[in-house]
């Protein structure tokens, strides 16, 4: 895709969050698409927005985030480039456009997360609006009424300039009195907020935005090589991002309870202030009293900033994330393809399906053929050397080979009450590994004939990301061969993050490396059936029911291992798949296989939820 990043400009603003908020660079973390950045003036937002739609981009990401008391693009400019309706993802004008008191108000009446409150001494008075601890100055922990009375006093000064500008913003004609009437409201100003002030440590967690869920990530603990004035540590611009402060990724081993309660607010924290309305997530900001209990202080609609590697790089990502900021890239894309192209989703997946359908009524026909021998030699290999006991979701299952393959395995047997059996009549006994095996696929023809055979205990006619988000149970090992061709490559990382996000012990793949001259052709395994399938599968291909394969070889390799949650990459093995009877070409695939490691301490790193 051809991708144009929208930054607010600095120029001209004096703004402090240039120091601290370096230009993000999507385009240094993957080579899957191509970036164009434009530079967003406050003032000559529409024009330069305009601009740039003109030049006829894929996909847009808006990084727009200043505040309507800010000198930067932001809420206005993002509005106005929301009323185009363009595909596009980040920061949503309703984020930058409301105080935080909304968060804060609307948390207290759902009951979580928990926030601070606002009666009880000591109380912190900072802006309602900007992010970076701007205009909080050294001394706003208030001990009692009278501090407060002079923290509002200050804060209320240097609030003077920032609402007149706000009010000329809006197009207010009296800005005096538009001032005035925030100053007489004292604490109860709009944008002030008031909060009680507790000692205790901070922490932050990305929450990533799945399609209708989220995942939350390993939480970081912010540290300081030097205790700070007044114990009131990381509150003020200095004491957030200077020199001595670092963050640290949380080991969930050393605390488990700590670890996931940090989790759980976050999550809290991203449905409660709606952000799903930029489909990317947050970044929300935890202090956690001596005590254990988790506050929620701070929530960013920013999850990742793209920018380069130190203090501000975006750690949860690159190591918690399964395939980092490249893969993230590609979720953001997935997310508004899933809210905002499901018709043309779903007439895709009826092409592919409706072919796949067809297919299976010649089933039996290429099987006498021996069509598939390659394949179930492979997966024979593969569950012969490793471990599949445990509950099995194979995704794209298809006509279910590899059900058939587990089944006539002497090493595993479906669930039953005892693991121990007979072994020939001798009378020993070997033990047996127990498996229960669920398949997925959207050809109702292909799941037919997994039914017939009856090896799989459940099947679901439903695509790969739907399986996967949907999950009512745990899944021990994902399984998916020759079916992800058909994906788009957006949705191949989508889908991938949600593999390793979801299984909790193997993932088993295999990546089909296709020629370029077969993109624009379905498996077809016997010549004699090439001619009967070829003028149909042409048909559908042209008028955009079916996907063409992709080649996601290349994506895959990019992709990595999560070593960060545990993940290792125990095998990876290229083999010959057959030779094309379309083509004549010589197909390969590569055998991936990934493990967990086997420590029960460590358990998930990410928590995840299906709606929210």
């Amino acid at each position: 895709m051809k991708i144009c990043v929208f930054l607010s400009s600095y120029k001209g603003s004096g703004c402090v969050s240039e120091k601290v908020k370096p230009a993000s660079q999507p385009g240094e973390f993957t080579s899957q698409h191509e970036f164009e950045f434009r530079w967003i003036h406050k003032h000559k937002a529409k024009q330069q927005i305009n601009d740039a739609v003109a030049e006829g981009f894929d996909f847009y990401f808006s990084f727009l985030w200043g505040t309507p008391h800010d000198d930067v693009a932001g809420a206005d400019a993002s509005r106005y480039f929301e009323s185009l309706d363009l595909p596009s993802c980040g920061i949503h004008s309703s984020e930058t456009s409301q105080t935080k008191n909304v968060f804060y108000d609307a948390a207290r009446l759902h009951g979580a997360p928990r926030v601070p409150g606002v009666e009880r001494f000591p109380l912190f008075v900072k802006p309602g609006f900007w992010c970076s601890s701007q205009l909080i100055d050294e001394r706003p922990v208030c001990r009692n009424q009278d501090e407060l009375e002079s923290a509002l006093r200050r804060m209320h000064e240097a609030l003077h300039e920032p609402r007149m500008k706000r009010a000329t913003a809006l197009g207010i004609e009296d800005p005096i009195g538009f001032v005035r009437s925030l100053e007489a409201a004292g604490r109860s100003s709009e944008d002030i907020v008031v909060l009680e002030y507790f000692e205790g440590q901070d922490y932050s967690c990305v929450v990533v935005q799945l399609g209708p869920g989220c995942v939350a990530l390993t939480p970081v603990a912010y540290r300081g090589k030097k205790p700070l004035a007044q114990k009131a540590q990381f509150i003020t611009f200095e004491g957030k991002f200077g020199q001595s402060t670092y963050m640290e990724l949380l080991r969930k081993e050393d605390d488990a309870t700590l670890f996931e309660n940090i989790q759980q607010a976050s999550i809290e924290a991203f449905a409660v202030r709606s952000y799903r309305k930029n489909i990317t997530g947050c970044k929300v900001d935890l202090r956690v009293t001596p005590g254990g209990q988790v506050f929620v202080i701070d929530l960013n609609p920013q999850p990742a900033e793209f920018g380069p590697a130190g203090l501000y790089e975006c750690i949860p990502i690159t190591h918690c994330f399964p395939g980092g900021l490249g893969a993230l890239i590609d979720v953001y894309i997935a997310n508004y393809l899933l809210r905002h192209s499901e018709s043309e989703q779903d007439v895709r997946r009826a092409g592919i399906a409706s072919t796949f359908d067809r297919w299976a009524t010649y089933y039996d026909y290429y099987d006498a053929f021996g069509a598939f021998e390659v394949e179930k030699k492979s997966l024979a290999k593969l569950v012969g050397q490793y471990d599949f006991s445990g509950t099995i979701l194979d995704l794209g299952c298809e006509a279910g080979i590899f059900g058939q393959v587990l089944a006539q395995s002497q090493k595993y047997m479906r669930c039953t009450s005892t693991a121990s059996h007979p072994n020939g009549t001798d009378g020993t006994k070997e033990t047996k590994r127990i498996y229960r095996l669920l398949g997925c696929d959207i050809s109702s023809g292909m799941l037919d004939i997994c039914r017939e055979k009856g090896f799989y205990d459940s099947l679901d006619q439903t695509d790969m990301h739907s399986a996967l988000m949907n999950l009512t149970t745990s899944i021990d090992h994902m399984v998916c061969f020759s079916a992800r061709q058909h994906i788009e490559p957006e949705m191949f990382s989508f889908i991938m993050v949600l593999l390793f996000v979801r299984a909790r012990t193997s993932i088993t793949l295999s990546v089909e490396d296709i020629p370029s001259v077969y993109k624009d052709f379905p498996y077809v395994h016997n010549e004699q059936l090439t001619k009967q399938f070829d003028k149909a599968i042409k048909a559908g291909i042209k008028a955009g029911l079916m996907t063409p394969n992709n080649n996601h070889t290349g994506a895959m390799e990019a992709f990595g291992v999560p070593e960060g949650l545990g993940w290792q990459l125990v095998s990876k093995e290229r083999a010959f798949c057959e030779v094309s009877p379309v083509t004549g070409d010589l197909l390969y695939t590569t055998w991936f296989r990934f493990e967990r490691a086997d420590d029960q301490r460590v358990g998930s790193y990410t928590m995840f939820k299906s709606a929210i």
